[in-house]
């Protein structure tokens, strides 16, 4: 639980130039320290901070007694705070200089620097939040997308919770008529029959599924879709990449292999972070810098949740080209993913020659150059986004840790319909029943709060500091 002795404190807004800058202080010293460094404008203290009210004065250096800035303090007097704590707000001007006085005035009174996400990790502690809105309130305050925002706001409002929440009850009213069936059985009280047993844990097993299916899902929604643009030198990957940005972002000439680096920006479709990645032509590596661009588009094309192959229609080329020119592993893990065709400079495709093949899947036709068919393949994009790589309709913000947890529960509930299929005894079926159970705790926080904080510690290290 949380120690009263220590008072933590963070800049709780970003650091450099701007009109306000704040800096948090939370535990049992706040008051005390506030009143070490901060005066009203008649040089004196406050006779009374009012807990939950705006008060102004200045910061002072409590050694020499000089003004450091003007400000605005509220103390917010413990339990109604964020933290359960008391709580100091110092609303000062924010610049670098500043900040950093204050803050090492804090520290020398009695504070110490807070860990990344200790402010929420105390709001937990306290039993003011569950584990499951401690983790929205890192999405929150991360959303780069209407969409990443509104998933986070859903699981704040207990959406998730409420999911894991009528698994857990199911699991514990099995254990209860289980326990009765071993308690009670010279009374005449109706038993948890084979039959329906299964049925209810079948019931389980198909929720857990469910959950494990959103965490793809939440990933795309926080993280975005990665899409690589990759094809053979010279067939206008660059001209692509930047005809989708709407913008000279990369070189193009005629030359081959004028991109040698993987070049990649961010665009946002229908509330999706997209991030493009311009890749270099994979060939055969001459030397130490060609391999390592062929690493590194290799990289691109592994990483990416879709995939843009481009060849030259224009002198009837076609992609099977570039899918000869790559090793069988990669091309492999090119099928694994959803995949556009596109056949660049149809501007230069004259009409008496042979036409390209348009009953392939997937297939578009472009023209970088002039533009023709971008519109297409934007649409093209969108549909695979919204049909193949995520549910726009998805509620749930279902994250890594809770898929290994989730998992870990829907094995235990194998060996639960294992004991049962198997005539094994209830008071064996009760104990792979509570192994399901414990995952489900661990999800929302409950089998921590008695625990080390290590695994706490390795949730809460990716929140920013200050929050």
């Amino acid at each position: 639980m949380i120690n009263d002795e220590q008072t933590i404190c963070a800049l709780s807004t970003p650091a450099g130039e701007g009109g306000i800058g704040i800096i948090k202080i939370s535990g049992s010293k706040s008051l005390k320290i506030l009143k070490k460094i901060f005066r009203c404008p008649n040089k004196k203290l406050p006779k009374k901070i009012q807990s939950h009210y705006l008060t102004y004065g200045f910061i002072i250096d409590p050694v020499s007694q000089g003004k450091i800035d003007e400000v605005l303090v509220s103390y917010m007097k413990s339990p109604k705070t964020y933290t359960r704590e008391d709580i100091v707000e110092i609303n000062s001007h924010s610049g670098l200089f500043v900040i950093e006085k204050i803050l090492n005035l804090v520290l020398s009174s009695g504070a110490r620097l807070a860990e990344p996400g200790e402010f929420t990790k105390r709001a937990y502690l306290s039993g003011r939040i569950n584990l499951l809105e401690a983790e929205a309130v890192c999405d929150l305050v991360k959303a780069k997308t209407e969409a990443a925002w509104r998933r986070a706001q859903n699981q704040l409002k207990g959406n998730l919770e409420t999911e894991i929440k009528t698994i857990k009850e199911e699991i514990l009213n099995i254990l209860a008529s289980l326990e009765a069936n071993i308690d009670f059985t010279e009374e005449e009280l109706p038993q948890v029959g084979k039959s329906e047993l299964l049925r209810r844990i079948f019931r389980i097993k198909k929720q857990i599924k469910e959950l494990i299916k959103s965490t793809k899902f939440d990933r795309l929604y926080r993280e975005g879709v990665s899409i690589a643009l990759v094809g053979l030198p010279n067939v206008g990957k660059s001209s692509l990449f930047n005809a989708l940005l709407g913008e000279e972002r990369t070189i193009v000439t005629k030359i081959a292999g004028t991109t040698r680096d993987t070049v990649e920006e961010t665009i946002i479709i229908k509330g999706i972070v997209v991030k493009l990645a311009d890749t270099a032509g994979i060939t055969q590596a001459e030397n130490q810098i060609d391999k390592e661009t062929v690493k590194r588009s290799q990289r691109a094309v592994l990483e990416a949740d879709l995939i843009i192959l481009i060849f030259d229609a224009g002198h009837n080329k076609n992609s099977e080209g570039f899918l000869k020119k790559i090793g069988k592993n990669l091309k492999e893990q090119i099928e694994l993913k959803p995949v556009v065709l596109v056949g660049n400079k149809i501007d230069l495709l004259s009409k008496n020659k042979k036409q390209i093949d348009k009953k392939k899947k997937n297939l578009i036709l472009i023209s970088a150059k002039t533009g023709k068919g971008i519109e297409a393949l934007k649409s093209k994009i969108k549909k695979i986004i919204f049909t193949e790589l995520v549910k726009s309709e998805s509620y749930l913000s279902v994250k890594q840790r809770h898929k290994t947890l989730l998992q870990k529960a829907l094995e235990k509930i194998e060996n639960t319909i294992i004991s049962i299929k198997g005539g094994f005894s209830d008071d064996l079926i009760i104990i792979d029943l509570k192994d399901v159970l414990d995952q489900f705790l661990e999800i929302t926080g409950e089998s921590f709060l008695n625990e080390s904080d290590q695994v706490l510690d390795k949730i809460f290290e990716n929140f920013c500091l200050g929050k």
